[in-house]
């Protein structure tokens, strides 16, 4: 955050900290980690929908679905190219995805976790090695860079892409255009067929967390889309945000709403109600060094 007041002498000083943990208005830094730094980072997503299958006015099938997908893992900068992050070390703690669609729960584990690799930037390439340095095969090498390519570069500081550079007032809405929204949420994937309609961050205020100055966000987004011809979902989910003043680097998504499905398929109408839930926090610190403990959900 860019200081409102600089006072020289210490207890004045002292006092713009007050001030900014109850600040009426922040600026936001766009952060750009030096080598050695870390994101330790857990995100959770959680979907539950209950469908309906009618034909001829008939309930003919019930259908109870439940998903979840679990990712952990720390990111520690190697090297920069300028402002640019250029190379990277990541180690996956977990990678899990669980599902239930009425046949029983099943289970998948990412045979990486446990693992470090490697990510370097050459040209327009990304290679990805172990942490010895020997190149992994193919198949390996496309989950890494699925997952960590986007941390080169900007360090994937999304929400310096969407806040704005002035000063923001406690109680200003910014309503995010629909094209930085999909790339907020999408990485810009075009194509993908549920896309971003609603994207706003509501300033309620600044707080310390664990020695951190966040900006605390009221935030809304709403997906809607058809992954099937005539099949229409719409996720409409609210909840907190948790920013860095002093970086934009996220701390706290905590969101949850309802999701719809309505449509027909093969002369039958589908309905479903459900629930949308996605969670996500980081810490930041030096590699081999303790981090700022996670931040938890609310204002």
């Amino acid at each position: 955050m860019k200081r409102m007041i600089t006072f020289g002498a210490a207890i004045l000083a002292a006092l713009s900290l007050n001030s900014v943990a109850n600040a009426q208005e922040v600026t936001f830094k766009k952060g750009v980690p030096g080598v050695g730094e870390s994101r330790s980072s857990t995100e959770e997503t959680a979907m539950t929908n209950k469908m309906a299958i009618t034909m001829n006015g008939q309930v003919v099938q019930k259908v109870e679905q439940k998903t979840s997908e679990t990712k952990s893992h720390t990111v520690t900068v190697l090297a920069r190219d300028g402002e640019k992050i250029s190379k990277i070390k990541v180690h996956l703690k977990k990678k899990e995805a669980k599902q239930d669609v009425g046949q029983g729960p099943q289970s998948k584990k990412s045979d990486l976790v446990g693992k470090t690799f490697v990510l370097e930037q050459k040209g327009d390439d990304v290679v990805v090695t172990d942490e010895a340095g020997k190149k992994v095969d193919d198949t390996v090498a496309k989950e890494v860079k699925g997952d960590f390519a986007k941390s080169l570069g900007d360090f994937d500081n999304k929400f310096a892409e969407v806040l704005p550079d002035g000063a923001v007032k406690v109680g200003d809405t910014i309503t995010v255009d629909k094209k930085k929204a999909n790339k907020f949420f999408k990485d810009g994937d075009d194509k993908d067929p549920m896309q971003v309609e609603v994207f706003t961050l509501k300033l309620t205020g600044t707080k310390k967390i664990n020695g951190v100055t966040v900006a605390v966000f009221e935030m809304h987004v709403k997906f809607s889309g058809e992954p099937n011809p005539g099949m229409k979902i719409v996720m409409d989910m609210k909840g907190t945000a948790h920013v860095s003043v002093d970086s934009s680097y996220p701390h706290l998504l905590d969101l949850k709403g309802p999701m719809t499905v309505v449509g027909k398929n093969q002369g039958m109408d589908i309905k479903g109600d459900g629930e949308m839930k996605m969670k996500f926090h980081s810490t930041y610190g030096k590699a081999g060094a303790a981090t700022s403990k996670p931040t938890t959900g609310g204002n």
